[in-house]
């Protein structure tokens, strides 16, 4: 029963990751912004020239999206503990977070201006990367679970991991073309806040699905439950109110 639950929960999110790969997809975060029509025609014309050049998150949603598909057809083999392919779904994403975020810059398009170097804290605080990574280190409880044993340990590298490649996301060069600087450094912040939170919480949710999925519930567990739902909570809830970089798309 679990095989077949925890299959269909990986099908379904891999078919809608797959139909929400899209750039676009991010246009709406950008338009429900309060900014004068102008202005928001600036940040939307900002918007579709990074889309032009920078396919990133459209990639790795694409490539998530096909990894779950393939972790609910391993669902299939009865002779896999359920909780296996789950875990290789999660190292497969952090492989490919990795893959692709770190490539970014050396994929640079000719017309880039300035390549800016800045401070991670300038996008997301490092407090969030710290509550994403206990979230991580909680799925261990599960290391002396019957059954358990090898996707705890998968599952707790590539919370880590997840979250080492957020941090180091928040610092690589901002994407500028030089057309309408102040303009484009608005659209980078916001859409590298997305990323570096987008990647960070996976690594920190990850062991609430985990270990919500244990057969053997105990006091540990319940706690590590309660820490890591606790952390990655407050983590998304500083992502939220934290401002991304520039407040302004346009010069002071």
């Amino acid at each position: 029963m679990q095989h077949a639950t925890i299959g269909i929960v990986l099908a379904v999110i891999g078919f809608a990751m797959l139909a929400n790969s899209r750039f676009a997809t991010l246009r709406p975060q950008f338009r429900s912004l309060r900014l004068a029509p102008d202005v928001r025609a600036r940040v939307l014309a900002a918007l579709a020239a990074r889309e032009a050049v920078d396919d990133a998150m459209p990639r790795l949603t694409r490539v998530a999206g096909l990894m779950c598909l393939v972790c609910a057809a391993l669902e299939l083999v009865p002779q896999l503990p359920a909780t296996i392919p789950f875990a290789l779904y999660l190292v497969g994403y952090a492989s490919a977070a990795g893959f692709i975020f770190m490539r970014v810059p050396a994929g640079r398009p000719p017309r880039v201006a300035i390549l800016e170097v800045r401070h991670p804290g300038q996008i997301l605080q490092p407090q969030v990367m710290a509550l994403c990574a206990i979230a991580a280190l909680c799925t261990l409880v599960l290391v002396g679970v019957p059954g358990f044993e090898i996707s705890a340990v998968l599952a707790t590298g590539a919370g880590l991991a997840l979250v080492a490649i957020a941090w180091w996301t928040t610092a690589s060069p901002a994407r500028l073309l030089g057309d309408d600087l102040p303009t484009e450094r608005f659209v980078d912040d916001r859409l590298r806040r997305i990323r570096v939170g987008t990647i960070a919480t996976m690594g920190g949710a990850a062991p609430l699905v985990l270990i919500g999925m244990a057969h053997v519930q105990t006091a540990v567990t319940g706690m590590a439950f309660g820490l890591a739902a606790v952390c990655t909570l407050v983590a998304i809830a500083m992502i939220l109110r934290q401002p991304a970089g520039s407040e302004r798309p346009v010069d002071a």
